[in-house]
C-alpha cells in the first residue's frame, strides 16, 4: 500500500509517517489528541448548555413576572448559591480530585456513598432553608423559601450526577444528560407561561422536576447501579469517605462562608432595605455577566491541566509565562465584552428585556466591571492553584468577604441599587488585588515549589 507522503520546501519527499514521528508514536499521539480534545470540546459545550439554560430562564422570569415576584426568586435563588457552595466543597471538588482513585474497581460504591452524604448534607440545608421560609414575613419569599428546600436536594443530585460524568473521564455523556436538564427546564418555564401558572414558585420546581428527569436519563449512562465488584478493603465507606472529602475540602467549605460577605450579601441588603422589586432589578442587570463569566469558567477549566503539567515538570518559567498569558487573554476578552455593554447599553436592555429595566439600564456597563475584575482574580488563581496553594482561597476570601461587608451597607444605604452594582464591582476588585498579592509572593517570589 503507497503511504502519503509530504513534500518538503526543497523540493524532497518524505513519508507523512516518517515526517511526523518515527517507530509508529505518531499513531498513538494523534488517536490521545484527538480523544482529549473531544473530551475538551465537550466539556465546555456541557458547562454552556447548562448555563445557557439558566440564563434563557433568568431572562424569561426577569421578563414575565413582575419586579417584585423575580425578586423573590433572586433572594432564595442567592441562598441556593450561597448553601451550594458547602455541597460543592464537601461533595463535588474532593470527587474531582479524590474520585478516580475509586474509578476502576469500586466506583459503584463510592457514587452510592456519595449519593447518601448528598442527603445528608441536603437534608441540613433544606432544613434550614424551610426554617427561613417560615421566619420571613413575605409571602412571595417564603412560598418561594419552601419550595426551593424541596427542590435543593434533586438540583444538587444533578449536579453530583454530572460531576460523577468528568471522574469518569466521561464529559460527552454530562453533555447528553444536560441537554434533558435544558430541555425539560425551559419546555417546563414556557409551559408555564402560557398557562399562566409561571412564578417563583413554579420556577423552582420546574428545576427540580428537570433535574430528576437528567438524572434518571443518565442513571444507564453512569452504570453506577452495577456492583460487581463486592466490597473489601480497598473499597471506602461512608463514614471513610466523609472523612476523606473532608480533608480535602475543609479549605474550601471555609472560604464558602466567607463568599457570603463577597458575592451575596448586595442581593440581600438590597432586598431587606429597599424591598424584593428592587433585588429583582439588581438580578435583572446582573444577568448580563453570565456569558463572559461562563466563558472564563470553560476556559479555566481548559487551562488548571495546562499550568498543573508545567509546574509538575518543575518548568516554573512556562508555567508563569502561560498563567500570565491566559490572565491577558481571558482579562481582554472581559474588557472587550465590558466595552460592548458600555457602547450598546440600551439596545441590549431592550433586546433582552423588552424595555422593562430601561430606567436601570445605567446599571449594566457598573456591573460590567465584574467579569473583569473576576478575570484577573481567575488568572492568578490559576497559578496559585497549579502551584498547590490551597490557602489562598481562604485569605482572598477574607479580605473580599472584608471588603464586601464594609462597602455594601453603606453604599446601598446612600445610593440604592446603584451602589449595591458599585458595591459588587469593588468587592470584586478586593478579590483580584488580594489574589494578585498572593500570586506575587508564592508564585513569583522564587519559592514556587515550596508546598503549603
Amino acid at each position: 500500500m503507497t503511504q502519503p507522503r509530504v513534500k518538503l520546501p526543497d523540493g524532497r519527499e518524505l513519508s507523512a509517517l516518517r515526517f511526523a514521528i518515527p517507530s509508529g508514536i505518531s499513531a498513538q499521539l494523534l488517536y490521545t489528541a484527538r480523544r482529549w480534545g473531544l473530551k475538551a470540546g465537550f466539556s465546555v459545550l456541557d458547562q454552556g448548555i447548562v448555563s445557557g439554560a439558566n440564563f434563557i430562564l433568568n431572562v424569561l422570569l426577569a421578563r414575565w413576572l413582575s419586579p417584585a415576584e423575580y425578586g423573590a426568586f433572586a433572594v432564595a435563588f442567592s441562598i441556593f448559591l450561597f448553601l451550594s457552595g458547602f455541597h460543592n466543597a464537601l461533595i463535588l471538588e474532593p470527587s474531582a480530585v479524590l474520585g478516580p482513585a475509586h474509578n476502576v474497581n469500586h466506583f459503584a460504591e463510592y457514587f452510592g456513598n456519595l449519593v447518601w452524604i448528598h442527603a445528608g448534607l441536603t437534608l441540613v440545608l433544606s432544613i434550614l432553608v424551610t426554617i427561613g421560609g417560615l421566619i420571613v414575613e413575605d409571602n412571595s419569599l417564603k412560598d418561594a423559601l419552601l419550595t426551593l428546600a424541596l427542590a435543593m436536594p434533586l438540583i444538587l443530585l444533578f449536579w453530583l450526577f454530572r460531576r460523577a460524568f468528568y471522574v469518569r473521564t466521561r464529559p460527552e455523556s454530562a453533555t447528553m444528560v444536560s441537554i434533558v436538564y435544558a430541555a425539560a427546564l425551559l419546555a417546563g418555564i414556557l409551559g408555564l407561561w402560557q398557562y399562566g401558572r409561571l412564578s417563583s414558585v413554579t420556577a423552582f420546581a420546574a428545576m427540580g422536576i428537570a433535574s430528576v428527569m437528567a438524572c434518571a436519563a443518565g442513571w444507564n449512562r453512569l452504570g453506577a447501579q452495577k456492583r460487581n465488584a463486592p466490597a473489601n478493603s480497598d473499597s471506602l465507606g461512608v463514614a471513610s469517605v466523609v472523612a476523606e472529602h473532608w480533608q480535602y475540602g475543609k479549605w474550601v467549605a471555609a472560604a464558602t462562608v466567607l463568599t457570603l460577605g463577597a458575592s451575596q450579601i448586595q442581593t440581600f441588603l438590597v432586598a431587606w432595605f429597599l424591598g424584593l422589586e428592587a433585588a429583582g432589578i439588581l438580578r435583572a442587570m446582573q444577568t448580563f455577566m453570565l456569558p463572559v463569566a461562563q466563558a472564563i469558567t470553560a476556559i479555566a477549566i481548559l487551562a488548571l491541566p495546562v499550568l498543573s503539567h508545567e509546574f509538575r515538570r518543575g518548568n516554573i518559567r512556562a508555567f508563569r509565562q502561560k498563567g500570565l498569558f491566559i490572565t491577558l487573554g481571558i482579562t481582554s476578552m472581559a474588557a472587550a465584552y465590558e466595552l460592548a455593554l458600555v457602547v450598546f447599553t440600551g439596545p441590549v436592555e431592550r433586546i433582552l428585556y423588552g424595555a422593562k429595566f430601561a430606567d436601570s439600564a445605567w446599571l449594566i456597563p457598573i456591573l460590567g466591571l465584574v467579569p473583569v475584575f473576576t478575570a484577573l482574580a481567575t488568572g492568578y488563581s490559576l497559578m496559585l492553584r497549579a502551584a498547590q496553594k490551597p490557602k489562598h482561597y481562604v485569605i482572598s476570601g477574607a479580605v473580599t468577604a472584608a471588603v464586601g461587608t464594609v462597602t455594601a451597607v453603606p453604599i446601598i444605604w446612600i445610593w440604592g441599587v446603584g451602589g449595591a452594582a458599585m458595591s459588587t464591582a469593588l468587592t470584586c476588585a478586593g478579590t483580584a488585588l488580594a489574589t494578585y498579592c498572593l500570586c506575587r509572593a508564592w508564585v513569583f517570589s522564587g519559592s514556587a515549589r515550596s508546598q503549603d
